[in-house]
């Protein structure tokens, strides 16, 4: 079994993967994205590190367990939506924080 939670290199934002269970064969939830650039400099290339570590070839999706947002800021969500603008990820669930409006 396994449980470790990844912080990419997401310059002043945050980006992490969440990895737990079965070392042959881990789930992952993917948590924000960071700034503008981390997508292709962190987030997509550990993706395909995990996605080989499951045996996956490059036309096959890393199946995810979640992607969330932890809050609508520019240094968290950009890397996020980068990756869904480049993939069509196999994911179960997706999560954003909403920000309270102002009284």
């Amino acid at each position: 079994m396994i449980f470790s939670l990844e912080a990419l290199n997401a310059e002043q934002g945050d980006s992490l993967v969440l990895s737990w269970g079965d070392a042959a064969k881990p789930r992952h939830i993917v948590i924000d994205g960071g700034p503008n650039g981390v997508w292709k400099k962190s987030l997509e290339p550990r993706l395909n590190q995990l996605r080989k570590g499951h045996g996956l070839d490059s036309e096959e999706t890393l199946p995810l367990e979640m992607v969330m947002v932890s809050h609508i800021d520019d240094d968290h969500i950009n890397g996020v939506l980068d990756f869904f603008a480049t993939l069509r990820p196999e994911c179960r669930r997706t999560a954003a924080a909403s920000r309270a409006a102002p009284p």
